[in-house]
């Protein structure tokens, strides 16, 4: 019998039979784990189910009124995908499930070989470094001003990275980066710190997310970055510098060391989102590949 996609409420959900999916495919996306969406989508989520969960897909939920069921991206939750341990997915059968459970989309998914599913669907862009390449080679194409700025870092006393892996860093991060980009990050409030600060707690307690801490020669504090390290992907998930660190380009020294650290790991990078028009600039200064992830409304 050929297989077809269910959806599936969250409740009624194998969650077992799920996160194997997750665990066994070839494209992986550690977002999509049950734990993971349960933390960052506070529980509301559709669960989409191809076959005997040889396919997976999840998509946030919320409703207005009571009444209007609509899927949007959470904060802190970079993008949806869909999983499957098999390369043949019928798409078409996705799709038609989708739209019969949503009134209205807002959602940004790295879905493959996907023809629109609105009209208003529209490109975002995303930039990394893939998996099995030299930080040499990477690194012999880093922009001129890339390396202008990595420079100056070292001349202006920043320092090696250091990992410091303890639930008070996250702490420490989430206020560095509330004073770095809550004024411009507007739809991002405190209960969504509170579910990223649960979700960086579970990944650190299972081995998946790394902290760093950077400093200066004069021990004064210039950066501090969260990595999730899950298989061969290595997840910019959040950093933030310091009024000082960033008068010192310590977000260049940073990236630099993490893709190192990535491809001494073996492991593709992803920065994550990049189409904040400096910060996308900023990011192709590591001379990245581009990838290009639908953004649906």
């Amino acid at each position: 019998m050929l297989a077809t996609w269910q959806a599936i409420p969250r409740h009624q959900l194998d969650t077992q039979r799920w996160d194997t999916c997750i665990a066994t495919s070839k494209h992986t996306n550690i977002f999509m784990y049950s734990w993971a969406l349960d933390i960052l989508c506070e529980q509301q989520w559709q669960a989409f189910v191809y076959g005997d969960y040889i396919g997976i897909a999840a998509l946030p939920v919320r409703k207005k009124w009571h009444l209007i069921r609509y899927a949007y991206q959470v904060p802190f939750l970079p993008y949806c995908s869909v999983i499957s341990t098999e390369a043949t997915i019928q798409w078409q059968d996705f799709y038609r499930k989708v739209k019969s459970k949503f009134s209205f989309l807002d959602i940004t998914c790295d879905w493959q070989h996907t023809k629109r599913l609105t009209a208003n669907e529209q490109l975002r862009t995303n930039y990394y470094l893939p998996q099995g390449v030299a930080y040499e080679l990477i690194a012999n194409n880093y922009s001129t001003s890339c390396n202008k700025n990595l420079r100056k870092a070292q001349q202006r006393g920043v320092l090696t990275p250091q990992k410091s892996n303890d639930t008070a860093t996250i702490d420490l991060l989430l206020q560095v980066y509330d004073n770095a980009y809550g004024g411009v990050q507007k739809h991002h409030h405190q209960r969504n710190y509170n579910t990223a600060k649960s979700f960086m707690h579970k990944a650190l307690a299972a081995g998946w997310l790394q902290l760093y801490t950077t400093y200066d020669s004069d021990n004064q504090l210039l950066h501090i970055a969260a990595i999730i390290t899950y298989e061969h992907k290595h997840w910019y998930y959040m950093a933030a510098p310091t009024t000082v660190g960033r008068e010192k380009r310590v977000t260049y020294a940073f990236i630099d060391f993490a893709i190192a650290q990535a491809c001494a790991a073996n492991a593709s990078f992803d920065f994550v989102g990049s189409d904040i028009a400096n910060v996308a600039t900023f990011y192709r200064s590591f001379s990245p590949e581009t990838q290009y992830l639908s953004l649906l409304k």
